[in-house]
């Protein structure tokens, strides 16, 4: 159905194991008479292999789309739940769905900030135009484009889910491609 990716937040406690077991056996060398410099060759790879999985927990959190659990759980019910939709809203939930699979889904702790889901307020940038826009991706029900609510089945509100503060994101409208620049992401503290 999706992808979970557990080792993203276990590479934190990697490291956590790997610093420990270096602290311990440096401790040990020191006491021992003058044979400290044998245990760089034990921790030094240690060390590198720490930031080897620090560096990539990041770069995995940077580049991969995220997506909160809770909303992913209740956003694949609510595509499953649609026999109502009009082949305008199938074809809206088919990309929800698509984006919904090809995440990385974490749980609530493990959650950044500055990750756009269901009920954030985000401030976006158009790059052709520099207009900022704000708006909050909320569930089909609750969408009133007036308010700046847009529904997260509708082609912007797929387009953002899952994206952070910074990063770039094209939208097809019927003209083209928009592309907007995220500059602002607001959560909710709970939803």
């Amino acid at each position: 159905m999706y992808r979970n990716r557990s080792t993203v937040s276990a590479s934190g406690s990697m490291i956590l194991v790997l610093v420990l077991v270096n602290a311990i056996i440096i401790r040990t060398a020191f006491v021992s008479d003058g044979y400290w410099h044998q245990a760089l060759i034990i921790t030094l790879p240690l060390l590198v292999l720490a930031l080897y999985y620090h560096y990539k927990k990041l770069y995995i959190m940077k580049d991969e789309l995220l997506l909160l659990n809770e909303d992913v759980k209740l956003l694949h019910t609510y595509i499953k739940g649609g026999s109502q939709l009009t082949s305008f809203d199938k074809k809206n939930a088919d990309r929800l769905k698509a984006e919904l699979n090809r995440g990385t889904v974490l749980q609530k702790e493990d959650f950044p900030a500055d990750v756009i889901r269901l009920n954030s307020l985000v401030k976006i940038q158009d790059k052709a135009t520099g207009q900022l826009l704000e708006l909050t991706l909320v569930l089909p029900e609750k969408a009133a484009i007036s308010d700046g609510r847009v529904s997260i089945m509708a082609p912007i509100g797929t387009a953002l889910l899952g994206y952070r503060k910074g990063q770039s994101v094209k939208w097809e409208v019927p003209a083209g491609e928009k592309h907007f620049r995220i500059m602002e992401v607001i959560n909710p503290l709970s939803t």
